[in-house]
């Protein structure tokens, strides 16, 4: 697989930046009929998550029909919502080059320039304020791949959170959490993978997450803590947060896990909550006993 650019488009980028810019176009989607409740949901969540493919569209706006009753037909009615937020040039998509005689692959959705005004209004945002650039969407494996794991993390969330009666409010990729500030008349940036908020009633807590592919050496897994605990001391985290969230990192293997504990065992020495965990134990629940922290000897669970 190459390390690429990668977009397809039916409409030239050029006509597509036309419609984006013309306000008739936009009055026009905006008058008529045109967008669902879900079809404005997705495309806000697309903005958060920077890019989704058409299954982890169709399992989060599509699973269920309008009476809460399961879907078996989301990935159809998610491709015919897509493809007719793709002619109205709300949305752009790309597709992997996965080499001959191996298929082809599902649709990567991104936003495009009408999408992300839709979006500001929907937001009740300038568009300015959006921080949104549709050169955002050029992205290069294996970057890419490593978004879409992100997201999967969430649809894993998002899964127990449905099965529980629990929320999933807030889930926000790199871009959207990103601070940068001074401390000691240094310019920090903080940028952790993701930020969310999971809800049980009344009851809930909020956290950073990290993925891990497993080819981070020490030192740079060191450089990602030091980070943390700066943006941590320098209390810089009070103006955007209540309270420092726990920091829940997914890593390729249990073994990895508890390489990695142990390392910020040895050099953390601050009140940040750290928790491991791997990624085949993180799908199957990943909110149970399987989280290690760093204080604790056994697994502990959040729900």
């Amino acid at each position: 697989m190459k390390n690429r650019k990668i977009s397809s488009r039916k409409i030239s980028k050029f006509k597509r930046k036309q419609l984006g810019d013309s306000d008739t176009h936009i009055q026009d989607i905006l008058q008529k009929p045109i967008l669902t409740k879900r079809d404005k949901e997705a495309l806000i969540a697309i903005y958060y998550h920077r890019c989704l493919t058409t299954e982890q569209l169709a399992e989060m706006f599509f699973m269920y029909d309008g009476k809460g009753n399961l879907n078996n037909q989301a990935s159809l009615i998610a491709r015919r919502r897509l493809r007719k937020m793709f002619d109205f040039c709300l949305v752009d998509r790309f597709f992997i080059d996965v080499g001959e005689n191996n298929g082809s692959s599902q649709a990567h959705i991104v936003l495009d320039t009408l999408g992300a005004k839709i979006v500001a209004g929907l937001l009740n945002l300038p568009l300015s304020e959006l921080q949104w650039r549709y050169e955002m969407n050029e992205t290069r494996l294996p970057y890419l791949e490593h978004m879409i794991k992100i997201n999967n993390c969430y649809l894993c969330l998002l899964r127990m959170a449905r099965n529980h009666g629990h929320e999933m409010t807030v889930f926000h990729t790199e871009n959207h959490v990103r601070h940068e500030f001074k401390y000691w008349n240094q310019r920090i940036v903080f940028n952790p993978d993701a930020y969310g908020q999971y809800w049980m009633g009344d009851d809930g807590f909020h956290f950073f997450l990290e993925l891990d592919n497993g080819t981070m050496t020490p030192a740079v897994f060191q450089k990602k803590h030091q980070r943390y605990t700066t943006f941590y001391a320098s209390e810089e985290y009070s103006k955007h947060y209540e309270n420092f969230p726990l920091v829940l990192t997914v890593t390729t293997t249990w073994e990895r896990a508890i390489q990695l504990r142990k390392l910020i065992q040895k050099v953390d020495d601050t009140d940040v909550e750290w928790y491991f965990t791997s990624e085949d134990l993180f799908e199957k629940n990943p909110l149970g006993a399987i989280w290690l922290g760093k204080e604790e000897n056994d697994p502990v669970k959040f729900v």
